[in-house]
C-alpha cells in the first residue's frame, strides 16, 4: 500500500515537472519571438531615423535614401546584431534577413508624397487666414470660367469664318456693280457709235464676268468652312456644358444660337449665288458674241470705201445689230443686304481678338518687371518632363476637397512663385516653381507665360459671363454691332457681331485684370459693375495703347497667389504630385548632385529568420513615415 502511494506521487510529480518544463520552454519560445520582434522593430526604426534632413527642413517630408537593397539589409543587420549580441537569455543567432518590400515616394505617380503632405498639414500647422470664398466655390468657378473661355474661343473662330463669308459676298456684290456699270457704259457707247470704246468696255465686262465662278467658289468654300467649324464648336460646347453650369450655359446658349440662325438664312443666299453664277456664264457668252460682232463691224467700217459720191455708210444700223445682241445681257443687283458696313472699326476689334495668339506675357507684364530666364534640366525627373496642364476629376466629396485645399496651401507655402517687382536673380534655381507645377515648362519665362494665358482665359470667361448677365453692357454691344453692320434691326449677322464684340470686350478686360494681378493687386473672381475697367469706346484705343489703361487694381478679391491655388484645386493629382517631386529633386540636388527621388523610400518591410535554442523563428516588421 505504501509503495503504491509512492509510485502514484512520483507519477504525479513527473507530470507536474513535465508541465512546468513545457510551460518554461513555451515561455522561452514566446520570449524569443517577442525579443526578436522588438529587436527587428527597433532596428528598422533606427534605419528609418536616418531620413534626409534637407528634405525635411525644406519640404517637411520624410525620405530615406535607398540606393541599394543589399546596403539597406546590411544596415538593418548591423542594428539587429547589436540587440542579439546583448541577449544572454535566449541565445538567438541571425540566419537570414531581407528587405521584403519598399514603398518609394515615386510609386503610383507620387501618391505616397501626397499622403506625407496631408499628414504634415493635418497636424494643425496650417491655419487658414483670409479667403474670399470657400475652396469648393473657387474650384467650381474656375472650372466654369475655363469652360466658358473654351466655348467663347470656339465661336470666335466661327465669327471669323462668318466675317470671311460676308467678305466674299461683298466681293460678289462689288463685281456685280462693276458688271452693271460696264454694261450700261457699253450700251451708251453702242448708241453713240463708239465702236472702239465699246470693244474695250466689253472686254472689261468679260473679264469681270470671268471672275464670277472664282468668287462663287470662294463663297462656297467659306460657307462650308463655317458650317464645319460651327459643327465642331457645337460639339465642344456640349462637352463643356457640365463644367460651365446650367445658369451660365443658358446665358451663353442664347448667344451661340444666333450662329445657327445665320447659317439657316445662308441657304437662301447660297441659292441666289448659284443663280448669279449661272447668269454670269450666260452673260459672258452674250458679251463675247457682242464684242466679236463689234470687232467685225469696226473692221468693216475702217475698210469701207464708197463706190460713188452718193454712197453713205449707215453706222447706226450696223451698231444697232450689235446693240440688239448686247442688250440681252442683263445684270441684276443682289437681293441680300450688305453685311458689314464699318469694316475699319471691325478690323480693329479683329486685331484685338488676334492678340490672344501673341506673346501675352509681353502684353501684360509691366515694363519695369523683367521675367526670370532661368532654365531647369528635365532629365531623370519623376514626371518624365511632360508639359501642359490637366484638370482632374470633379470634386465629389467634402473630404476630397479638403485634402486638395490642404495640398494647394502646402504648394503655396513651400514653392516659389512670381512676385511683383521681383526680377531675375543670379542663382541656379527656378523662381516660378508654382508656375512649373501647373505648366511643366523647362524655362521660367515659359511657365509664367503659360500661367498668364491661363489667367487671361479664366478672367475672360468670368468677364464674358458678367457682360451677358448685365443688360446695360449687352445693350451697348448690340448697339455697336448694329452700327458696324448697318442693320436697322436685329439680324443674324448683327447678333454674331454682337457676341464677337462681347468676346473681344471680355478679352481686353481680362488683359487689364492680369496686369493688375502681376502688379500684386487683387481682382474679384466675379466682378460687379464697379469693378469693371474698360468702357466699350476704349476698346478702339486698346491696340495702339497696349499699356495699362487703368492703373486701378482692386483691394478686394483674389491676388495672384490665390488664383494659383484655385488651379491647384482642380489640377490632376498625379500630375501635381509628380511635378512637386520634380521641384524637390531639382532643388535638393543642387547641394547633393546624386539625389534622386526614385531612390527615396517612405516605407519598408523586412523579414528575419533567427535560430533559437530548439528551432528557427521568423518575424517581419513594417515601417511607414
Amino acid at each position: 500500500m505504501q509503495a503504491s502511494v509512492t509510485v502514484f506521487l512520483s507519477m504525479i510529480l513527473i507530470c507536474i515537472v513535465s508541465l512546468m518544463c513545457t510551460l518554461l520552454q513555451s515561455a522561452r519560445m514566446a520570449g524569443s519571438g517577442w525579443y526578436l520582434q522588438t529587436a527587428l522593430n527597433s532596428s528598422l526604426d533606427s534605419l528609418m531615423s536616418k531620413y534626409h534632413r534637407e528634405a525635411w527642413e525644406q519640404y517637411h517630408i520624410l525620405l530615406l535614401e535607398a540606393d541599394r537593397k543589399e546596403k539597406l539589409e546590411q544596415e538593418v543587420s548591423e542594428y539587429l546584431e547589436q540587440y542579439l549580441s546583448s541577449d544572454t537569455v535566449y541565445g538567438m543567432k541571425k540566419k537570414e534577413l531581407e528587405v521584403a518590400d519598399m514603398t518609394m515616394v515615386t510609386d503610383k505617380r507620387g501618391d505616397p508624397l501626397e499622403r506625407e503632405i496631408l499628414d504634415y498639414m493635418k497636424y494643425g500647422i496650417w491655419t487658414e487666414t483670409e479667403k474670399e470664398m470657400d475652396a469648393g466655390e473657387l474650384a467650381e468657378t474656375i472650372r466654369s470660367a475655363d469652360g466658358i473661355a473654351a466655348v467663347k474661343a470656339s465661336y470666335q473662330i466661327s465669327s471669323d469664318h462668318a466675317f470671311r463669308l460676308e467678305e466674299t459676298l461683298e466681293e460678289i456684290r462689288e463685281s456685280l456693280e462693276k458688271q452693271k456699270q460696264y454694261a450700261e457704259e457699253g450700251k451708251r457707247e453702242l448708241k453713240s457709235c463708239q465702236g472702239r470704246a465699246f470693244i474695250k468696255t466689253g472686254k472689261k465686262l468679260a473679264g469681270e464676268l470671268e471672275r464670277m465662278p472664282v468668287l462663287t467658289e470662294n463663297y462656297n468654300r467659306a460657307a462650308k468652312l463655317l458650317e464645319a467649324d460651327l459643327d465642331t464648336a457645337e460639339r465642344e460646347a456640349e462637352q463643356k456644358r457640365e463644367d460651365i453650369g446650367e445658369k451660365a450655359w443658358e446665358l451663353i446658349k442664347s448667344q451661340i444660337d444666333s450662329y445657327r440662325s445665320y447659317t439657316d438664312k445662308e441657304g437662301e443666299r447660297r441659292g441666289e449665288v448659284e443663280r448669279i453664277k449661272a447668269a454670269a456664264m450666260e452673260n459672258r457668252g452674250i458679251t463675247d458674241t457682242a464684242v466679236e460682232m463689234a470687232e467685225e463691224v469696226q473692221e468693216y467700217i475702217d475698210s469701207w470705201e464708197a463706190d460713188d459720191e452718193d454712197d453713205e455708210l449707215d453706222e447706226e444700223a450696223l451698231w444697232d445689230d450689235v446693240l440688239s445682241v448686247f442688250s440681252r445681257c442683263h445684270i441684276s443687283a443682289p437681293s441680300y443686304q450688305k453685311g458689314i458696313a464699318d469694316k475699319k472699326r471691325l478690323n480693329v476689334l479683329e486685331k484685338i481678338s488676334k492678340m490672344a495668339s501673341k506673346d501675352l506675357l509681353d502684353l501684360t507684364l509691366p515694363e519695369d518687371i523683367k521675367p526670370s530666364v532661368q532654365k531647369m534640366d528635365m532629365s531623370e525627373f519623376p514626371s518624365g518632363g511632360g508639359e501642359g496642364y490637366e484638370a482632374g476629376i470633379r470634386l465629389s466629396e467634402a473630404g476630397e476637397l479638403a485634402e486638395r485645399a490642404l495640398i494647394s496651401e502646402y504648394a503655396a507655402a513651400h514653392f516659389l512663385k512670381f512676385q511683383a517687382g521681383e526680377g531675375e536673380e543670379d542663382r541656379n534655381r527656378l523662381l516660378y516653381e508654382q508656375e512649373y507645377l501647373l505648366n511643366g515648362k523647362k524655362r521660367d519665362r515659359d511657365n509664367l507665360h503659360q500661367m498668364v494665358k491661363k489667367l487671361i482665359g479664366i478672367r475672360e470667361g468670368m468677364n464674358l459671363l458678367s457682360i451677358l448677365g448685365d443688360s446695360e453692357k449687352r445693350s451697348e454691344a448690340r448697339l455697336l454691332a448694329a452700327s458696324l453692320t448697318g442693320a436697322a434691326s436685329a439680324t443674324p449677322i448683327a447678333d454674331i457681331v454682337a457676341f464677337f464684340i462681347m468676346g473681344v470686350w471680355a478679352f481686353a478686360e481680362s488683359v487689364e485684370d492680369v496686369r493688375a494681378l502681376l502688379r500684386g493687386e487683387r481682382v474679384p473672381l466675379i466682378k460687379g459693375s464697379s469693378d469693371w475697367k474698360l468702357d466699350l469706346d476704349e476698346l478702339f484705343h486698346f491696340v495702339d495703347n497696349q499699356e495699362e489703361i487703368h492703373d486701378s487694381g482692386g483691394k478686394t478679391g483674389l491676388d495672384y497667389g490665390q488664383y494659383l491655388k484655385g488651379f491647384f484645386l482642380i489640377q490632376d493629382p498625379a500630375q501635381r504630385n509628380e511635378r512637386m517631386l520634380d521641384m524637390m529633386q531639382y532643388n535638393l540636388s543642387r547641394k547633393q548632385k546624386s539625389f534622386r527621388m526614385k531612390r527615396c523610400a517612405v516605407g519598408m518591410a523586412v523579414e528575419c529568420t533567427a535560430s533559437g535554442a530548439v528551432f528557427d523563428i521568423r518575424k517581419n516588421a513594417k515601417y511607414r513615415y
